[in-house]
């Protein structure tokens, strides 16, 4: 039988005989490609981290049949905080459980992966900490959790939660890990922005130190000697009897009197950095570009302010806009500069997980706290979870 006849018969056996293909799993296999793809394309067109974490939450609930889905932001305090939330679309909107911030609890979800690094899978309803009521009262059952992980540092917890009567496929930790590899890549675009943020600041810094030190130098050297020499030339020339000498005397005062003057200007066009960069609206507005998230900025231009006030109105939007970027994951940010009496206002919102505190070293707002104080200024915040936060922040127009 001639060969090419036999490799007909074999291929039309293979297809007479060959197993129906396993549809559920083609099915499975094409949702998880569509749910990446559509995460990645929001990390690649470098949208904000807030957007990226609420369309993971979506796409692994959904993907792995989940009733609820969780994003959780580890602090050094041992605390989480939610990010971001999902239910499934037939289910009542889960409500956020102890305000949106709590401890971490041993033999929890929670408390398991932080201790470990490890992804884990239990019961939730069976906790015995503050989290088993809760999870009864809602009807759930088995949870999946998995670690955030940033460069070797822990930055939080992504879990899944299904009800009773539902449970979880067996690859969901598997799953949950290709997921967190975006939002990986969602939080370092973020800190990039953030250390563009930082490394403008510190320029800005630097260069008003720099003219404030020249300015310094030149009031402390040679304005003082001039100011002496002057002095020391018109006293000498009191006690001279010949006028040719005298005159040359004088000259040489007038002339000492002159570079002082001249000095003295220098000194005064060391403006601050922030006047020299083209004013207080401008370093702003050059600041603000850097931001990955919109900023809605309001400061008028030519505002009379003290070089000190310029200084400290500067550090505390650029604080601002790097505690919206890497610890609230605002999706934007609102900044208005107003008169009030004889000061001014500065009033910064965000859009983002809350949470802030004005003590709080890691979101530095305690040493804006004390700068703002020793101008005479006040500092407000208002930070309730899951709402965003507020900075109100009141300056004399003079330092």
């Amino acid at each position: 039988m001639p060969r090419r006849l036999l490799r007909q018969l074999g291929m039309i056996w293979d297809r007479l005989y060959a197993p129906e293909p396993d549809h559920e799993e083609l099915r499975r296999i094409v949702a998880r490609e569509g749910a990446f793809r559509r995460v990645a394309t929001l990390v690649a067109a470098g949208a904000s981290p807030s957007a990226v974490f609420t369309a993971v939450a979506g796409e692994m609930g959904g993907l792995l049949g989940a009733d609820y889905t969780t994003i959780t932001r580890y602090r050094a305090d041992r605390t989480l905080t939610l990010v971001a939330k999902w239910n499934s679309p037939d289910l009542p909107e889960l409500d956020v459980p102890f305000g949106g911030r709590w401890v971490v609890a041993p033999r929890t979800l929670g408390g398991i992966v932080v201790e470990t690094r490890w992804p884990a899978r239990l019961t939730v309803a069976c906790s015995e900490s503050a989290f088993g009521p809760w999870a009864r009262a809602h009807g759930l059952g088995v949870g999946v959790a998995g670690p955030i992980t940033v460069e070797d540092r822990l930055w939080g917890v992504i879990t899944t939660l299904y009800r009773e009567t539902n449970s979880p496929p067996d690859d969901a930790e598997r799953s949950m890990g290709e997921f967190v590899q975006l939002l990986n890549c969602a939080i370092a675009e973020a800190d990039a922005h953030a250390e563009l943020i930082a490394c403008h600041a510190g320029m800005v810094t630097a260069a008003d130190a720099v003219r404030q030190r020249v300015a310094a130098d030149l009031s402390d050297g040679p304005q003082q000697s001039l100011e002496a020499l002057t002095v020391q030339l018109q006293e000498a020339k009191s006690g001279i009897s010949d006028e040719e000498l005298r005159r040359s005397l004088s000259r040489f005062a007038e002339e000492a009197s002159e570079i002082d003057g001249r000095l003295r200007q220098v000194s005064r066009d060391l403006r601050s950095a922030v006047s020299a960069n083209g004013g207080l609206a401008a370093t702003l507005e050059a600041l603000t570009r850097r931001c990955p998230v919109p900023v809605d900025l309001n400061v008028p231009s030519g505002e009379d302010l003290a070089e000190q006030v310029e200084m400290t109105v500067y550090h505390i939007v650029a604080e601002a806009l790097l505690n919206a970027i890497q610890h609230a994951h605002a999706s934007a940010v609102r900044i208005d500069l107003t008169r009030a009496g004889e000061g001014i206002r500065l009033s910064i919102s965000d859009d983002g997980i809350g949470g802030a505190h004005p003590l709080d070293d890691e979101s530095g707002l305690a040493a804006l706290k004390k700068r703002i104080e020793v101008l005479g200024g006040t500092l407000q915040v208002e930070s309730p979870v899951g709402e965003g936060t507020s900075l109100s922040v009141t300056l004399p127009c003079s330092a």
